[in-house]
């Protein structure tokens, strides 16, 4: 249709390449389903429940599974499991908290400037520092440490 376009006739070197790296793939794709399947049978015979309420294609629950494997500790930590639906309240919950982290902790405040000097407005650049302290809480969660702040920088009298 568009004469400007040349056809391409691939090489049979490319086409080999190409067969490889497609089997290659489905070959991992074919071990991750297998992966999935014994994963769910599982968790069905450790708790119907528990096998309907996790989505294994997330990454959250997966790496809740890697880190606690035992039925007990997964029951602990369903609490942490993102909601299947929007919340509000603890939106708003995480928005104040942001809010006030950004005028109280120099850190937060000075990730706060730095996102209004990137061009964002006050909300985005608020929205910024709730999602990133909510990134510090899964990673201390899922490291298994807990916050220790960071030690006030002495200044030397001038």
């Amino acid at each position: 249709m568009r004469p400007d376009i040349p056809i391409l006739e691939p090489s049979d070197r490319l086409l080999a390449e190409l067969t490889v790296l497609t089997g290659y793939r489905a070959d991992l794709v074919g071990q991750r389903v297998a992966t999935l399947f014994r994963l769910q049978a599982l968790l069905t015979g450790i708790s119907p429940a528990l096998e309907r309420a996790v989505d294994l294609n997330r990454k959250g629950p997966m790496m809740v599974l890697a880190c606690w494997q035992t039925s007990a500790a997964i029951r602990i930590t369903t609490l942490l499991r993102q909601p299947r639906r929007y919340h509000r309240r603890l939106r708003h919950i995480l928005w104040m908290a942001a809010f006030t982290a950004a005028r109280e902790c120099p850190t937060s405040r000075a990730y706060y400037e730095k996102k209004r000097a990137e061009g964002r407005n006050h909300r985005q650049a608020i929205l910024a520092l709730a999602r990133r302290r909510v990134d510090v809480l899964w990673a201390l969660i899922r490291d298994r440490k807990t916050f220790t702040r960071p030690a006030p920088a002495i200044r030397a009298a001038a």
